[in-house]
């Protein structure tokens, strides 16, 4: 939780979003649907609570992620690819 709040206190707004995708990332379990993929059953409103920024950024984040192939999501959801 330390690190949480100093993320919290220092970080810029996507520094925060990225903390908040890893814990995300962490939290979530495998899909059984597509293997070798994870899937967060929330989606960018919670990520942006988490993180403390709007969720419009959180969105502008998600969308850098998925061009790069890092993750999928919808507004319930956030599947990480390998």
């Amino acid at each position: 939780t330390d690190e949480l709040a100093m993320v919290m206190a220092f970080a810029p707004q996507t520094g925060r979003v990225k903390f908040a995708l890893n814990n995300a990332r962490q939290a979530a379990m495998p899909d059984v649907k597509r293997p070798g993929t994870w899937v967060a059953r929330f989606g960018p409103t919670e990520i942006a609570k988490s993180a403390g920024v709007r969720e419009h950024e959180v969105r502008r984040i998600l969308e850098m992620e998925k061009l790069d192939g890092r993750l999928e999501y919808g507004d319930r959801l956030i599947r990480f690819m390998n």
